[in-house]
């Protein structure tokens, strides 16, 4: 009975696991259907951070702040897959139990800067880039800063967003590979995901949100380890066995 007791303690959530995959894949998809319209309106001219150019298209696209709220909403859930994985190693104790919580505590900070960073990109940036269009020509230079100023705001939000949240990634992976309680592979692709996600956030300040170069790499590499990750994390939550419930006293 104690050593079944313990076991129970030292186990992994398996339908909490099944849980964080299908929040994480979901978002996932929500994410890549989000980026793929935003493609189509600024394409062409996002990669090079031409800003008058990508201003235009902006101000031409009708569903851009439908668009950023997809974005946000793909980030929460994925952040809350996150989560959820924190919470089902049922850490109590320890240095990894320490991680952990720190890791949970920083990916909830970070989700509260990437609302900032669309609220920015969503709204406040589409109503001063469809001002500046339509202002008289004597205004548009004053209102063009405006938006200017606005962007590089998301640049500087995005950046710190992303740093946050690829240390949390890193955090939670650690803890995970410290206690074996999920496949340590698991650990290894969040830990490698949220290296590669301070990298791209680094990039966002210094660069710009221009998906391009060492960014564009930094990205692909991100977004391909989520994927691999949430995969696997469900694999080995389906082959998981179901713990016996210990029997009464």
């Amino acid at each position: 009975m104690a050593g079944r007791n313990a076991a129970d303690r030292n186990a992994a959530d398996r339908n909490a696991l099944r849980l964080a995959a299908a929040l994480v894949l979901i978002g996932f998809l929500v994410a890549v259907v989000a980026q793929r319209f935003q493609t189509m309106i600024d394409g062409s001219v996002s990669s090079v951070n031409n800003h008058p150019a990508e201003f235009i298209a902006i101000a031409s696209g009708d569903h851009w702040t439908a668009i950023a709220l997809a974005q946000f909403l793909a980030t929460a859930l994925i952040t809350a897959g996150l989560l959820v994985v924190s919470s089902a190693l049922n850490l109590t104790t320890g240095i990894p139990n320490a991680i952990n919580r720190l890791g949970a505590w920083t990916a909830v900070a970070s989700l509260a800067l990437n609302g900032v960073m669309y609220a920015v990109a969503g709204v406040a940036l589409k109503q001063a880039v469809d001002a500046w269009v339509q202002a008289p020509v004597a205004d548009q230079t004053a209102r063009f800063a405006s938006a200017e100023s606005l962007r590089w705001l998301q640049w500087g939000v995005s950046s710190y967003d992303a740093v946050l949240f690829g240390i949390a990634l890193l955090l939670i992976g650690i803890a995970i590979f410290w206690t074996g309680r999920v496949s340590r592979l698991v650990g290894v692709l969040i830990g490698l995901e949220g290296i590669a996600t301070v990298v791209e956030g680094w990039y966002a300040g210094v660069v710009g949100l221009a998906l391009s170069g060492p960014n564009a790499v930094a990205y692909d590499v991100s977004s391909a380890l989520l994927f691999l990750w949430a995969v696997w994390l469900l694999v080995v939550a389906l082959r998981m066995k179901r713990v016996a419930p210990a029997a009464s006293a």
